[in-house]
């Protein structure tokens, strides 16, 4: 099967990611059996961040999203996010955290011009929360308050539906959204590769999860939705709560899509489920700048969708924290 091109978007949306590190072990992502990381890591300076996102601008303006592994992580993201936020190519900067310790970052991000968040919680059960990820569900819900106390008015919590394990917590969701003022995003699991057994037994399909909530609820669509969000979004009548849905494992969206990754590292990809990548490192530590832009043209020129329903079923395996989630 030839791999789906996309529909030209105006637009490109980059999830820039500034670390694969993360101090959570999500079971689909970085399960506890993971190799440790290298003790040192080459990521890309914050000036060659700047030029890389310079070169991606020059094709079409770019909205940012920060991320990771986990983005806090990274020493000086503020300074990184201001630097970004005054390319004129850049038209927003934005920001996916697991939140643990949002409440030192929060206000400095909404100087530096972040302007919205996007929250990981897979659980409102302390207990199971740190069973699954080590992580303290406290410390989240405070970075979470902290965020919206500082200034920040558009916050999405996402949270990923599996089987068995939390999808008894949908309505919890629901009634987080509406008592927080957030929009919760239920997100189906995907298969990349790294936990592929997890995945088989837990996999709960977005249609099924989703008539889950419309057996309980009546869902209003939003208006004004951008083909290429991932998102689905909906009104709760009876709440006033917003929430959406992303299916990219059964319901992909790779005919409208206008993302791209960056790693960490400098690799640009094309797709999430691109197995290859344009390696911008070396171009982008020796300082060519012509070579670059060449390489970025050419990169971007060819986006193709490498999702397995649209490419013939072949998956690579990667961790989301590799490539930014």
């Amino acid at each position: 099967m030839k791999p789906l091109a996309p529909a030209p978007h105006p637009v490109y949306s980059l999830r820039l990611s500034l670390t694969d590190r993360c101090q959570l072990r999500c079971p689909y992502c970085l399960p506890g059996s993971v190799a440790p990381w290298p003790e040192k890591t080459r990521y890309l300076s914050p000036e060659q961040i700047a030029r890389a996102v310079e070169s991606i601008g020059r094709s079409r303006p770019v909205k940012i999203r920060l991320t990771g592994g986990e983005p806090l992580l990274r020493a000086g993201i503020e300074t990184i996010a201001a630097r970004l936020g005054s390319l004129e190519c850049v038209r927003e900067v934005a920001l996916t955290t697991n939140a643990l310790t949002l409440n030192k970052h929060a206000e400095p991000l909404l100087a530096a011009g972040v302007s919205r968040l996007n929250i990981h919680v897979d659980s409102l059960r302390p207990g199971r929360f740190r069973a699954w990820t080590g992580g303290d569900l406290e410390a989240v819900l405070d970075g979470l308050h902290t965020a919206r106390g500082a200034g920040f008015r558009h916050i999405k919590v996402n949270m990923v539906v599996m089987r068995g394990m939390n999808d008894d917590e949908l309505m919890d969701f629901c009634e987080f959204a509406r008592r927080e003022q957030v929009t919760v995003r239920f997100i189906e699991l995907m298969d990349t590769g790294c936990a592929r057994d997890f995945h088989r037994e837990h996999l709960l399909p977005v249609r099924e999860f989703r008539a889950k909530i419309r057996e309980r609820f009546t869902l209003e669509p939003m208006n004004g939705h951008d083909l290429a969000a991932p998102a689905r979004e909906f009104r709760i009548v009876e709440t006033g709560a917003r929430i959406g849905f992303i299916g990219s494992d059964t319901e992909p969206f790779c005919a409208w899509c206008n993302r791209i990754r960056l790693s960490a590292q400098g690799r640009l990809y094309v797709c999430l489920y691109d197995p290859y990548g344009a390696d911008l490192a070396p171009l982008l530590h020796s300082g060519g700048q012509e070579e670059l832009d060449r390489l970025v043209e050419r990169t971007l020129k060819g986006k193709v969708s490498y999702h397995p329903l649209t490419a013939g079923g072949w998956r690579p395996r990667f961790s989301m924290s590799e490539i930014g989630g």
